[in-house]
């Protein structure tokens, strides 16, 4: 029995060794004003997307190979689209929220720089309103609506990223793709001038497999203590 208890309190010692604690993450703001032509009218467009994020980290590393974390993320993304060619105006706003347990292996090293595989699920929620409408013509302002969306969304899998220690203390993380499942449900409510004409709709869909688009492109930095 007091060998079983040494070799449980030798394993235990080795974990905690270089076990340590780490916060971090990113936040992030982009506004952008962008104009388009039509080759075949002579008409443009323009698009205003202003966009906040903010998403902080927490983990526990056991070693240098092993570590637990919990991530946080919030967004809030809003849109202008006009037409010069007539009053046609629309706007959209909307709020993301997710949380993110996970497990982070760390598989090689070279000098400063670590590379790592996240294995966790996601939990997310969003809500957006969009608006369109023709400001001067009654018959057009009746016919479009005032849409609203929640979604909520499941995820699993694994995301590989890398880490560049520039001290003891402080390092920059980048986590780039997603391999696995996403499952999302939406409820969506159009809301006519005309009330005799709203609709409402559940969308749903799911997909596997991998992906590398800008939403799954993450850098931000930590700090070990």
């Amino acid at each position: 029995m007091k060998k079983i208890i040494a070799a449980v309190g030798v394993a235990m010692c080795s974990l905690t060794a270089n076990a340590q604690f780490w916060v971090g993450g990113n936040v992030g703001f982009s506004r952008f004003e962008n104009s388009s032509e039509l080759e075949t009218e002579s008409e443009s467009a323009e698009s205003k997307p202003v966009r906040l994020y903010f998403g902080p980290k927490i983990g526990y590393s056991f070693n240098d190979k092993w570590a637990v974390a919990l991530s946080l993320s919030y967004s809030h993304g809003t849109n202008e689209n006009k037409a010069s060619s007539s009053d046609y105006i629309s706007k959209s706003n909307q709020h993301y929220f997710d949380i993110t347990p996970f497990v982070r292996y760390s598989f090689a090293k070279s000098g400063i720089v670590s590379f790592h595989v996240d294995g966790g699920m996601t939990f997310g929620y969003s809500k957006s309103k969009w608006e369109s409408k023709y400001t001067s013509n009654i018959d057009y302002e009746r016919r479009n609506p005032y849409s609203d969306r929640e979604t909520n969304m499941f995820n699993v899998g694994l995301r590989p990223g890398m880490q560049i220690d520039l001290s003891d203390h402080v390092a920059l993380e980048l986590n780039l793709g997603f391999f696995g499942y996403s499952w999302h449900r939406t409820e969506a409510l159009d809301e006519y001038y005309d009330i005799e004409r709203n609709h409402r709709s559940t969308m749903t869909g799911s997909d596997f497999g991998l992906t590398g688009n800008g939403g799954d492109v993450n850098l931000g930095v930590i700090w070990k203590f």
